[in-house]
């Protein structure tokens, strides 16, 4: 089983392709790094492939039926991106009812669901559950999923009234100005005016519209910088915080980097981060 993530477990995996083994792939980058190389090395060795991630999983039962019209090749033109190639595997054949082109724009779209992914975990901080128990995290989940679909609703009814697309609504904007509403319904006398309230957030979601940007990538970098905070080495009650965060690195954390260990102070009990 090759599931050493990063091009670190290419290495072991050409060394169990080499003997002759059946390899399980559990990872992409032995192919994303080196495809022919590998399918080469293991094609020489007669070993057996066997695809274990999931997409890989289903593509190779996709091509199991031998059908090649099953195959789309989308070629990518736009700059800002490194794929210019994609083969999708679909069972739509029929191209008059199902042209090549559409399939290739709905692949583009399925960025959307990392989008819909982003707002979970960020959006609606669900990326640090403070649950303990296995039932009280599947609660919180649970709590998530609906706010999520809750707030969806909301986009969808103020799209379809408004007549515009529903992409173009922000999801955060929904979710502030739901919370705002729900405040002031909550001091509404009667059902007139938590009707009139609910119409005038549909108004208010189709008016604050987000850019359109088709086409859009994003870098590949990390947006959260480092905390100068120690690592906690020892125990809680036996950790002494410094009380200003400066004090914690004299030169920086690059360089005292792993010198942040606690040791015992004369005559006291408490632990503080080696200077």
């Amino acid at each position: 089983m090759a599931a050493v993530s990063g091009a670190a477990g290419l290495k072991p995996a050409l060394a169990a392709v080499d003997r002759g083994a059946a390899v399980a792939l559990a990872n992409k980058e032995c192919l994303v790094c080196a495809g022919d190389f590998f399918m080469q090395r293991a094609l020489k060795a007669g070993a057996c492939i066997l695809p274990a991630d999931s997409e890989h999983n289903a593509l190779f039962q996709a091509l199991s039926s031998g059908n090649r019209e099953e195959l789309v090749r989308v070629i990518i033109t736009e700059p800002g991106y490194r794929t210019r190639k994609v083969i999708l595997v679909t069972t739509l054949l029929d191209s008059k009812k199902y042209p090549p082109a559409a399939l290739a724009q709905l692949y583009r779209r399925r960025w959307d669901m990392e989008l819909s992914l982003r707002h979970l975990k960020t959006t609606l901080q669900m990326e640090h559950l403070s649950c303990k128990t296995p039932e009280n995290v599947q609660r919180e989940l649970h709590m998530h999923l609906l706010t999520h679909n809750l707030v969806r609703r909301l986009m969808f009814e103020a799209a379809r009234k408004a007549n515009v697309p529903l992409s173009r609504i922000s999801f955060a904007g929904a979710l502030s100005a739901a919370r705002r509403t729900g405040e002031a319904m909550l001091q509404a006398r009667n059902q007139t005016q938590r009707n009139q309230l609910i119409e005038e957030l549909y108004r208010v979601l189709a008016k604050d519209l987000v850019p359109e940007r088709p086409g859009r990538w994003e870098p590949r970098a990390l947006k959260r910088r480092p905390k100068p905070y120690p690592r906690l080495t020892c125990h809680r009650s036996r950790f002494r915080e410094i009380s200003h965060r400066n004090r914690y690195w004299t030169n920086g954390p690059s360089k005292r980097k792993g010198q942040n260990m606690c040791v015992l102070i004369e005559g006291h009990s408490d632990a503080v981060p080696k200077r």
